[in-house]
């Protein structure tokens, strides 16, 4: 799943700083990651439950939707011919920020939240929700955070049962909140002051970490021991911090992006204006070790593989 808060807005800018100069060198291009596509538009909010990998092509563009690829796919884990799962066609264009799964669904947004059947069949208008930008999902409810852009007034956290019906707004608007997390007790979501959770039966929000004064936190996840997030000023380190509380210790320091695994952490790092590398490291913060270079829209960990999409392909990485 997708959860980078700062994606939209780096993406922005690097767009507009590549139109405003010359660009002289080619971004680096993967050299071990093993490509399981043949050239796909811009393959983004990759998911995989160990059988086959789920992702949405077109780039939630216009333009994509004008060239027929505004659809919602799944292929082999190991690689092979992609199919349509759902397609967007003239009237929609699904969102390519996070999709999430259950045993028998991808939910994703997509003039509204949906979900679509793995085997294939007709999708299922949950609720007409507004670019629901982090999706995660529990035995019964689908919950979200709407997209808020630059001078948007923040929004709350909101659920609806996967069989659909009305909306739940389960919080009061919150402002920077990103990282959208659940377990069987609470959600959990990070501001720039702090980590909060708020239990499934209340509906007041309680903060269990305070961000040290003069930075910023931001792009939680969790396993079922640890929370991680980024935290600093300009710079960003990666942090874990004990759901059951306790001190919060360094991992490593300046990652762009991270993806939690079973076992280790995978960071992304740039090198030089336009290039990213990735690296495997510990989830104590040992042995940073890199894996490969390349650019990244979306990755995702499944056992000891990294599946990794650029603009045009889907690969995969053994660690």
């Amino acid at each position: 799943m997708k959860t980078s808060f700062y994606k939209v807005l780096a993406m922005n800018l690097l767009a507009l700083l590549l139109g405003s100069c010359e660009v002289k060198q080619k971004p680096e291009e993967w050299t071990t990651a093993k490509p399981l596509t043949e050239r796909l538009d811009h393959p983004d909010a990759l998911a995989t439950d160990g059988q086959f990998v789920y992702f949405i092509t077109g780039g939630g563009t216009v333009a994509g939707q004008q060239a027929g690829n505004n659809n919602l796919m799944k292929m082999p884990i190991g690689g092979g011919v992609p199919t349509v799962l759902f397609k967007g066609g003239t009237e929609i264009i699904p969102d390519a920020n996070a999709i999430a799964q259950d045993e028998n669904y991808i939910y994703l947004s997509a003039n509204g939240l949906r979900r679509v059947p793995k085997a294939g069949g007709n999708s299922q208008l949950l609720t007409p929700a507004f670019m629901a930008y982090e999706i995660v999902l529990d035995n019964e409810y689908v919950y979200w955070m709407p997209f808020t852009g630059e001078g948007m007034p923040p929004t709350p956290i909101f659920a609806v049962s996967k069989k659909g019906g009305e909306p739940i707004k389960l919080t009061d608007p919150r402002p920077t909140a990103n990282g959208l997390c659940v377990d069987d007790e609470f959600l959990y979501w990070v501001q720039t002051d702090g980590l909060y959770r708020q239990s499934k039966k209340s509906s007041t929000p309680e903060k269990i970490y305070a961000t040290p004064a003069n930075k910023i936190a931001s792009d939680l996840k969790m396993d079922a021991e640890n929370f991680y997030f980024l935290q600093g000023k300009s710079k960003r380190n990666l942090m874990k911090l004990p759901k059951k509380g306790g001190v919060a210790t360094l991992i490593s320091k300046e990652p762009s992006q991270f993806w939690v695994g079973e076992n280790e952490v995978i960071i992304m790092r740039y090198v030089g204006f336009t290039d990213t590398a990735i690296f495997k490291i510990s989830k104590e913060g040992a042995g940073e070790k890199k894996l490969d270079s390349g650019y990244v829209s979306d990755l995702i960990i499944h056992q000891n593989k990294v599946y990794v999409s650029d603009m045009v392909k889907i690969y995969e990485l053994n660690f």
